[in-house]
């Protein structure tokens, strides 16, 4: 087995375990918050979205054909852009906007969520993210565009919170390295291929979120 296969597989197996505990503590939780619901959908789908990368990588090794390899692919690009919408919900559940502000921030949210779906089911038949041949997947030179609303949400996510009185020093930070991690997973992505390095700042993401946000917010209650 290959040392990149080897990483996929640790990151997979300990992304799962801590989603898994995560899932566990929120969901039986009595008299959950709002906000907290929101982050249970959240830690859900990342759960199911990890397990379904596990699963790629064991059956990846009998089915190699090009049409399995962009379907697959597809379908973690569209899980991706899923997760971070997720996860937008439950930030505008947790900071203290107006009823205004949050009905626009919604729109735009699902407005971008569905450019991207509609670009991602378009890539299938053109190729302009990725392709296969050979049975690997392979990246076109305008796949940095398929990152388009992660880039956008990250910088609203950046901007709300940096902004946001109500939120303190700590929590700001939280936001800023969940919002980093992922712009930094991107380049180490390209360095080192085969290597799923942007689960593992989604784990790295999730924990700071988890310990600062979840506890800080129960202290204030």
């Amino acid at each position: 087995m290959t040392p990149n296969i080897m990483f996929n597989f640790t990151v997979c197996y300990i992304g799962i375990a801590i989603l898994l505990i995560h899932v566990i503590n929120v969901f039986l939780k009595k008299n959950r918050r709002k906000d907290e619901n929101r982050l249970l959908y959240f830690l859900l789908f990342t759960l199911v979205h990890f397990a379904t990368y596990l699963a790629f990588t064991f059956i990846k090794f009998k089915y190699t054909s090009n049409a399995f390899i962009i379907a697959s692919y597809t379908v973690f690009y569209i899980f991706n852009n899923v997760e971070l919408l997720l996860l937008f919900l439950y930030i505008l559940n947790y900071v203290s906007l107006s009823k205004k502000m949050k009905k626009w921030f919604f729109r735009l949210n699902y407005s971008l969520f569905l450019v991207f779906l509609i670009l991602d089911i378009i890539n299938i038949f053109t190729g302009i993210f990725f392709t296969a041949s050979g049975g690997e997947y392979v990246r076109s030179k305008t796949m940095i565009i398929s990152q388009g609303y992660q880039f956008i949400i990250f910088a609203v996510v950046f901007v709300i919170t940096l902004l946001n009185k109500k939120l303190i020093l700590l929590e700001k930070i939280a936001f800023g390295i969940y919002c980093l991690l992922p712009l930094v997973a991107i380049v180490l992505q390209n360095a080192f291929k085969g290597y799923a390095i942007a689960y593992l700042s989604v784990i790295v993401a999730i924990e700071i979120l988890f310990l600062i946000l979840i506890v800080q917010k129960n202290m204030q209650i």
